[in-house]
C-alpha cells in the first residue's frame, strides 16, 4: 500500500528529512486491540531548481562580466599598423 501527500509552504532545501507517525484507532465493536503507533523517519534529496537557476545566472554574468572587462583591457592595434607574416 503506497499513500502520497503533498506538502506546501516548505522550501526544498539539499537534504531535508521527513518523519511520518501513524496511529491507529479502535473502532467502535472492534474484538481485537488496535495496533501499535509506528513511527519511520527518512532523509531525501530535493532539488531548489529556482535557486539553482538564479546561482547559475549569476555565476554566468559575473562570466561574461569579466570576460568583456579583460577584452577592453587587451591593447588594441595601432592604426595604420599592420601584422605582417614572415616566412620562417
Amino acid at each position: 500500500m503506497s499513500v502520497t501527500a503533498e506538502v506546501t509552504g516548505v522550501w526544498p532545501v539539499a537534504l531535508p528529512t521527513a518523519v511520518v507517525r501513524l496511529e491507529p484507532a479502535a473502532l467502535p465493536g472492534d474484538v481485537n486491540p488496535p495496533a501499535t503507533p509506528a513511527e519511520v523517519q527518512d532523509s531525501f534529496l530535493a532539488v531548489p531548481w529556482s535557486q539553482l537557476a538564479v546561482i547559475v545566472l549569476i555565476v554566468a554574468a559575473l562570466l561574461v562580466f569579466r570576460w568583456l572587462r579583460r577584452r577592453r583591457a587587451a591593447p588594441s592595434p595601432v592604426a595604420g599598423e599592420q601584422k605582417v607574416k614572415v616566412p620562417a
